[in-house]
């Protein structure tokens, strides 16, 4: 191929790519991929195209391959060095990302600044907090608007507990460019916890795992105000009107909110209540599902599985979109080994995409009547028992004060602490972690022998009861 002929191909592949890729049609864009030739190409931009293609399908191996080339192709170019960084560390290649890292030549103020960010993410990884703290808080002080190392900053802080400073950081959160215009500019000033305010606007903001965890404080934000209007999403709006009776009404529309005396996002509640590792408010049981909602649920599992000995519903990955995913969801072969316990009949709570990955396999599908986090609460008021990884369904079942086991990674999110059996957001449950970054082997093996101990007792149901109550009275608090 002579090199006018390679040019005109590349120009090609970058104009049919480019039409999937802007409506997000990564299986078109891969099958045009997998139709040429790909070793051949030496255009930067169509490489990183490619790996990007195959970062948002799973395939990580794929990606790290192009960015890789894409790098090799360019060394004196930092922005295909970064991008080979980060897919290794997708990859849970975290030495060698390490490495690509510091080989990256600090050309300017600015790259070294998100060299130094992208630092502090490794050793986040390697929970060495410590350490990415104090690069942080140097960023910061160089880098007054840096938002991005602001909320890194938060989650490092508020990981070793130094919720303080913590909280103020994580305000941080709604400059990110994709949260800026998270919610209208509003007429009204930001609550700041005054007592006797006569009319509150809550915001359910963020993920619905937050909405979750921060409910129990709509009920110290009631005290203080004559009236509470929320505004939240649709899948929570019917779970929220049965369960927190302090919230006077309710909307999914911006349009239909009403003007209020002062607003605030539930996120921000932690820090207006002076919220610290020692004084997290209860939070056992404050959603509810409705009763007949539960007795229709426990009617058809009955139907659908009566001899079982224990009833397991189990969640496997959070939003695929989500940055972060990569960390926290479990592949579901490694799930497997589970589903062969004789006497649990298990119950997919599942939704989205990967619910698929359990077609055919040993669980029953309910992600096609999961139309609301109301129903998914009835399921899980009708099961014995709530298997998940760090995702919405962890922080819902937590709330709904049901038995819970969540399987976490090596460095996890901020809420769960970097150690212990159990946390103090919700004492009842069971966190299993893993010993070493990416081993999931591990964490599934210790659910396993745990699950055959309580089927093979003379009262499964009383034992893992008895589990749980040993949980919330001897838990201890790590972030303390």
């Amino acid at each position: 191929m002579n090199e006018s002929t390679q040019s005109a191909v590349k120009i090609n592949i970058e104009q049919e790519l480019e039409k999937p890729l802007k409506s997000g049609d990564l299986v078109r864009a891969k099958e045009i991929v997998e139709s040429i030739d790909t070793s051949s190409i030496s255009n930067v931009k169509v490489i990183l195209q490619c790996s990007a293609i195959y970062r948002g399908l799973g395939d990580q191996n794929q990606a790290v391959e192009f960015s890789a080339k894409a790098a090799n192709l360019q060394p004196d170019n930092p922005t295909p060095a970064i991008i080979y960084f980060q897919d290794l560390l997708i990859a849970g290649q975290i030495d060698k990302a390490e490495a690509v890292l510091e080989a990256i030549p600090q050309q300017s103020p600015e790259l070294h600044k998100h060299i130094q960010f992208h630092r502090s993410t490794v050793l986040y990884q390697k929970k060495d907090f410590r350490s990415s703290t104090k690069i942080l808080v140097e960023l910061v002080k160089q880098n007054p608007k840096f938002v991005a190392a602001h909320m890194e900053l938060a989650h490092s802080l508020l990981m070793e507990g130094k919720w303080r400073a913590g909280w103020i950081e994580y305000e941080w959160r709604f400059s990110l460019p994709k949260t800026e215009n998270l919610y209208p500019k509003f007429k009204m000033p930001f609550w700041d916890g005054s007592a006797n305010t006569p009319h509150l606007l809550l915001l359910g903001d963020q993920g619905y795992g937050d909405c979750f965890q921060f409910s129990r404080y709509i009920q110290l934000a009631a005290q203080r105000c004559q009236q509470v209007t929320l505004a939240r999403s649709e899948p929570l709006a019917r779970l929220f009107n049965v369960s927190l009776p302090w919230i006077n009404t309710s909307y999914t529309q911006w349009k239909d909110t009403p003007l209020a005396s002062a607003y605030c996002p539930l996120s921000s509640l932690p820090r207006l209540f002076s919220t610290r590792p020692d004084n997290i408010p209860d939070c056992a049981g404050i959603l509810r599902a409705r009763d007949e909602d539960v007795t229709r649920w426990k009617q058809q599992l009955d139907e659908a599985k009566p001899d079982s000995v224990l009833r397991v519903g189990v969640a496997w990955s959070g939003r695929l979109e989500f940055e972060t995913n990569f960390l926290r969801a479990i592949p579901f072969e490694k799930l497997e080994p589970l589903l062969g316990i004789a006497g649990i009949e298990f119950f997919s709570l599942q939704v989205g995409a990967p619910s698929a990955q359990a077609k055919g396999k040993n669980i029953t599908d309910l992600s096609p009547q999961l139309h609301d986090f109301a129903e998914t609460a009835a399921v899980m008021e009708a099961l014995d028992l709530v298997i998940t990884s760090d995702t919405s369904i962890a922080h819902l079942a937590g709330a709904l004060n049901r038995p819970t086991w969540v399987l976490l990674s090596y460095a996890p999110d901020w809420r769960w602490a970097s150690q212990g059996s159990t946390s103090p957001w919700y004492p009842g449950m069971r966190l299993f972690r893993q010993a070493q970054d990416r081993n999931w082997q591990a964490v599934v093996d210790e659910c396993n022998t745990m699950l055959n101990n309580i089927v093979n007792s003379d009262d499964p149901r009383d034992t893992l009861e008895s589990l749980t109550l040993e949980n919330n009275q001897n838990h201890t608090n790590p972030y303390l």
